[in-house]
């Protein structure tokens, strides 16, 4: 009779526990985004809209317009990179470089409709919307940061007090 240990008989634990820490940590990090989606939803909806003037507008858009281009070729990058090295587990980054896409395009449309004449912004929370003559509404997320560094780019240095 053949007597082997536990251990020998079920193989090594290890890449099983190390999946199921990656399940674990995902879900967590999953969890932390959904929780920050909806307090951000939460503030857009009780916070009244607020009149956004163009030389904020402007550059508030085209630094979105940026980061959502950087996103989306770090996101394709990994993906190149992942599916060179032979990890296609990565390749499930192409939906997150998906969701990045299309906040690059918005972002974009919103910095053209900001070009065109008769046009208005206003802020809602963290959202930025382009009102344009015709009527058209564009909206696009934005970092409470970036609101910031583009109200202070906004102001001309003549006008500030010394």
């Amino acid at each position: 009779m053949d007597v082997r240990s536990t251990s020998q008989s079920l193989g090594d634990p290890g890449p099983v526990f190390l999946v199921f820490g990656i399940v674990v940590l995902g879900s967590l990090i999953a969890l932390t985004f959904l929780v920050a989606r909806t307090r951000r939803a939460q503030a857009e909806a009780t916070a009244a809209p607020e009149p956004l003037s163009l030389l904020v507008a402007e550059p508030l858009a085209r630094m979105t317009r940026r980061w959502r281009g950087f996103e989306v070729v770090a996101l394709c990058a990994l993906v190149a990179a992942g599916w060179w090295a032979e990890l296609y587990p990565v390749a499930l980054a192409l939906v997150v470089a998906a969701f990045a896409l299309d906040g690059y395009l918005k972002a974009r449309r919103v910095t053209i409709e900001l070009a065109k004449p008769n046009c208005g912004a206003e802020l809602r929370a963290t959202s930025l919307t382009v009102c344009t003559a015709d009527g058209s509404h564009y909206r696009v997320r934005v970092s409470e940061r970036a609101i910031a560094r583009a109200r202070e780019h906004a102001i001309p240095a003549s006008s500030i007090a010394r």
